[in-house]
């Protein structure tokens, strides 16, 4: 029987309570989206404890060995995936459903952690809006005049700024207390009661239930479900309004308002069902992770001495995590990728050169691991372009494929 972290162990930090259920331990790059000029200082890029463990009371799933000394967001951090035609189908969507939601035409949209600005430009875009992105590591120049930069954390010091919609994307998983930004944004928007709030994160739940081992990083320290998402907002002040599931089961996407405002989304919002302490999927999580390193390691190998050569599509979390993962996978030839602004970098931990698909041609793969199955269908269009009929291994634990001929 698992006795429990020590009474001085670090709490949940969505409900502060401390019964947990261990999920792994591992040593990893501490950062994925942090690429190198060079080889040898890739493979010379630090690496940090994983020590994942999930709350028994909320369903939280959070790494206990986490450091954000560690951490450095500038503009060196590349995680842009609108280069993909795939991911930008998804935020034009995206984009489309928050303008006719809020009925967002000609307001103020503040985005909280808007990298470069791209998913903002668009909402502006669609509405005639007025966009406001807060990012230390925002570029330097705003790329579109309907939307101002500011290079800080959005806090209590723009609570004067007019606000119809705060949208937050893929930031609060980043977050050690993720309470705090929550309880800040509480604060800012008192001057604003009927501001709306959308917040997306990765679907913890699916992460898992889905034995999605590649998307695990140490950059993400905080890992929601439904539950736990929920819970973090209420207990700060925040109605839910609604829930959606994005991008194939992978996000996670949450409509609200701060409580003593009216949020205009639609429809409402149920609190999630209460789950057991341990859910199923966690200790089938534990068991499959280790399994899935050594079948992987074992394919890989067994190419390798056939004389193949394997190259992997996708230097973002998935592509990172897989090969500084599987014992073998050094021997992977290169890492493909559509971003022009990760091509000619080297991966962290394991050093493949990042190239992009027209390189294909001179390496002329056999083996192409997708590590992404959302972009499966414009990889095999783009080598069937390209006249190349490698055999297309998709990294997709849950969906067991077991490989797509191109031709």
């Amino acid at each position: 029987m698992n006795p429990g972290p020590p009474a001085t162990a670090p709490a949940c930090p969505v409900c502060e309570e401390r019964r947990w259920f261990p999920l792994l331990e591992s040593m990893v790059p501490v950062h994925c989206n942090r690429l190198e000029d060079s080889a040898e200082a890739a493979r010379a890029a630090p690496k940090g404890r994983f020590e994942l463990q999930l709350c028994r009371a909320c369903g939280m799933v959070f790494n206990t060995a986490f450091d954000p000394a560690l951490m450095t967001y500038d503009p060196d951090y590349e995680n842009a995936q609108h280069f993909s035609p795939r991911f930008r189908r998804y935020l034009e969507e995206l984009t489309a459903d928050l303008v006719e939601r809020y009925d967002l035409r000609g307001k103020d949209v503040l985005e909280i952690g808007c990298g470069d600005a791209y998913f903002l430009q668009l909402l502006c875009r669609q509405g005639s809006n007025r966009g406001y992105g807060y990012d230390p590591a925002a570029p330097v120049k705003s790329p579109d005049p309907s939307v101002t930069l500011i290079h800080d954390l959005y806090g209590p010091q723009y609570a004067d700024r007019p606000a119809d919609l705060v949208a937050c994307r893929h930031v609060l998983e980043h977050l050690e207390r993720p309470a705090d930004l929550i309880r800040s944004l509480h604060a800012t928007l008192q001057p604003q009661p009927n501001a709306s709030i959308y917040f997306e994160v990765p679907d913890g739940r699916f992460t898992f239930e889905s034995l999605g081992i590649w998307d695990l990083l140490y950059e993400h320290c905080s890992y929601f479900t439904d539950r736990s998402l929920h819970r973090l907002f209420h207990r700060h002040g925040f109605t839910v309004s609604g829930w959606e599931s994005r991008f194939d089961g992978q996000f996670l996407a949450l409509h609200g308002a701060r409580a003593n405002g009216e949020a205009s989304a639609k429809e409402p919002a149920r609190m999630p069902v209460e789950e057991p302490e341990v859910p199923s999927w966690a200790a089938q999580f534990r068991q499959v992770y280790h399994e899935q390193l050594e079948q992987w390691g074992g394919r890989i190998r067994q190419w390798v001495d056939q004389g193949r050569v394997v190259v992997v599509w996708g230097a973002g979390t998935k592509g990172v995590m897989f090969l500084n993962s599987v014992r073998g996978a050094d021997w992977v030839k290169a890492v493909v990728d559509v971003n022009p602004r990760k091509c000619g970098k080297f991966v962290a931990g394991t050093g493949q050169p990042i190239v992009a698909p027209p390189a294909l041609a001179e390496l002329r793969p056999d083996v192409v691991v997708v590590v992404n199955p959302a972009y499966r269908e414009e990889i095999v269009t783009d080598l069937a372009r390209r006249g190349l009929q490698p055999q297309v291994e998709v990294l997709s634990v849950a969906q067991q494929d077991p490989g797509l001929a191109v031709g």
